[in-house]
């Protein structure tokens, strides 16, 4: 008992490390207009969905109706928008709009931080015991921040995702898995589809891992809760969001029937073998996988083959090329090292040693599985980063669980009296820890207060993404934007205008619209001006990705302050906005 008494609290190391958080995220926030100025371009889009939502829009209706050419069917889940407006809802029962979406913009995060840094230490002490625990949690916060995906403005889905994956993960570290612990990863797992498809490799390995496991020992209950409560998430979810995209061309772009189908076949098909080939030979069940595994990818490749290739596949060669190409997300791990100084540059390395990490830890026979399926999750978190450093989150997140368990052991020796141990802690904080030089490079470019920075931006004018920004073109009578394609979402949240270019690959008609804009000939462009509908022309001068597209189009000539007839100046100082009226040039 008295042994008990010394041992820490562990609920009390989780405040601090969570009290520490908020505070560290809470000091981004001096104004309102900072706030505003952390949120990234897709969580200014979720914003304009939730205020939609809140002002009448359908619950099944996820149409934009102001962007684009005629409107854009988004991929994006209301299972985000509903907590988020849920926030704003009651907070305007006794704050202005604009606070109760601040506070929205600050709890939601906060919120789901929490949630994130408790199923950390939930993973790492199933995998390693309480120090593990301990260290998963430490880390699992340093890989937070260095994410930025729950920083006060996050309202985009992927910390949503970075929750679903750590639940899903930390449930299948269990030594003794059960159906309660099988069926908390397949629901993790199935809401991580329904908010978006970011993760679906990583829930594609999981799936995997439990119908090997199960086919190799033969022990049922983790199969069957997962599988169970896979295939029912997903069926529920399914009906109670009622998600179409049957009319798009990006129809596996998001959670729809094609991706439900196939993985309600998957896991009904998992959860039937489960329940009666439980008692058969290894090479049975392996064989049964094996089949059910080839049924499902047959499925899919005869009733839904654009489910089996890159949505983004089917972008036009202009909209991949001039936009996508252009896109941080969407550039290699090396493109984006090179092009941002040295950022992120620990993640060449440090995965290579969390996958060593967990090779080593499955030479323990205890933690064998679970240590293979930390490995192949860190790999495909490896490659999709190296590939498109949109997996770098999660390959951040990922890379605690195993470096955590090996720390644990580190540290245990190192207090046992194995002083070399101590060595070891020393070196895997600094090489493995979710990118130390991350971190530091972070933490050198927020060093000075962001309200000194957000009003130097706006005394100078370099800034035109924040509210105040757009503020005089609000006051102009509503109309079609042509813009930067970098402008769409603070054009949508913060004026009444509709914009034709947007940076979400669903708005390929905008976009493709956009750039052939800019390339055309100023002889015809009035005619085709008229034909979009467009009102304003609007740029920002310190954007430069206007004049890449057409050195010698219509917005070359705009830079230079030489419009053609046509288009009247209205606004300056900032964002720059030429009103268009129809007449050919003579």
């Amino acid at each position: 008992m008295e042994a008990d008494r010394q041992k820490p609290d562990g609920r009390l190391v989780f405040w601090a490390v969570y009290g520490a958080v908020i505070l560290a995220l809470l000091r981004q926030v001096p104004s309102a207009e900072s706030l505003s100025a952390l949120m990234f371009n897709d969580d200014i889009m979720r914003l304009v969905e939730v205020r939609d939502w809140l002002g009448g829009q359908g619950w099944g209706d996820l149409m934009q109706y102001r962007m684009g050419v005629d409107g854009t069917l988004m991929h994006w889940s209301r299972l985000v928008d509903a907590p988020i407006a849920g926030i704003i809802w009651l907070a305007g029962r006794i704050l202005p709009a604009s606070g109760a979406e601040a506070v929205a913009m600050v709890l939601w995060p906060l919120a789901l931080a929490g949630a994130f840094l408790a199923a950390m230490r939930a993973g790492g002490r199933a995998l390693g015991g309480p120090v593990a625990g301990n260290f998963a949690l430490l880390l699992g916060a340093l890989a937070m921040l260095a994410t930025q995906k729950f920083d006060a403005g996050s309202l985009d889905h992927h910390n949503v995702q970075l929750l679903a994956v750590v639940l899903a993960t930390g449930a299948l570290m269990r030594a003794e898995p059960s159906l309660k612990s099988g069926a908390l990863a397949g629901l993790a797992g199935a809401v991580s589809l329904a908010v978006g498809l970011e993760a679906i490799l990583f829930v594609a390995v999981m799936a995997l891992y439990v119908a090997l496991k199960w086919a190799v020992s033969g022990s049922r209950n983790e199969a069957l809760g997962f599988s169970a409560a896979f295939a029912l998430g997903l069926a529920g979810l399914y009906i109670g969001l009622r998600p179409d995209f049957s009319a798009t061309a990006f129809r596996c772009d998001a959670f729809g029937a094609d991706l439900a189908g196939i993985g309600i076949i998957g896991a009904g098909g998992l959860w039937l073998l489960a329940r009666a080939a439980g008692g058969r030979g290894v090479w049975l069940r392996l064989l049964l996988v094996a089949g059910l595994g080839a049924a499902v990818l047959g499925y899919a490749y005869f009733l839904a083959p654009a489910c089996l290739a890159n949505p983004l596949d089917q972008l036009s060669p202009d909209v991949a090329r001039l936009w996508l190409g252009q896109v941080e997300e969407a550039q290699s791990l090396w493109t984006y090292v090179r092009l941002n100084g040295g950022a992120n540059a620990g993640l060449l390395l440090s995965p290579l040693i969390a996958m060593g990490v967990a090779a080593w830890l499955a030479f323990d026979r205890k933690l064998a599985a679970r240590a293979l399926l930390l490995l192949a999750l860190v790999a495909v978190g490896y490659g999709m980063t190296l590939y498109q450093n949109r997996g770098m989150s999660f390959l951040m997140v990922l890379m605690v669980l195993p470096v955590s368990a090996m720390l644990a052991r580190h540290y245990l020796a190192y207090k046992a009296g194995a002083q070399a141990a101590g060595l070891g802690v020393l070196a895997l904080m600094l090489l493995a820890i979710p990118d130390v030089p991350t971190l530091a490079y972070m933490a050198a470019q927020k060093d000075e207060p962001m309200q000194a920075r957000t009003q130097a931006l706006a005394q100078s004018g370099a800034s035109c993404t924040l509210p105040s920004a757009f503020a005089p073109l609000a006051g102009l009578p509503a109309g079609m934007v042509a813009s930067s394609a970098d402008l769409g979402a603070g054009l949508l949240a913060y004026t009444p205008h509709r914009v034709l270019n947007a940076n979400f690959h669903r708005n390929q008609a905008g976009l493709q619209a956009g750039i052939d804009l800019a390339r055309a000939p100023l002889s015809g462009l009035p005619e085709r001006l008229a034909a979009l509908g467009v009102d304003y022309l609007v740029f920002c001068p310190s954007d430069p990705w206007l004049l890449s597209l057409a050195p010698e189009g219509i917005w070359a000539r705009l830079y230079e302050g030489d419009p053609p007839p046509y288009l009247t100046p209205v606004l300056a100082g900032g964002l720059v906005v030429y009103q268009f009226t129809y007449a050919k040039e003579p």
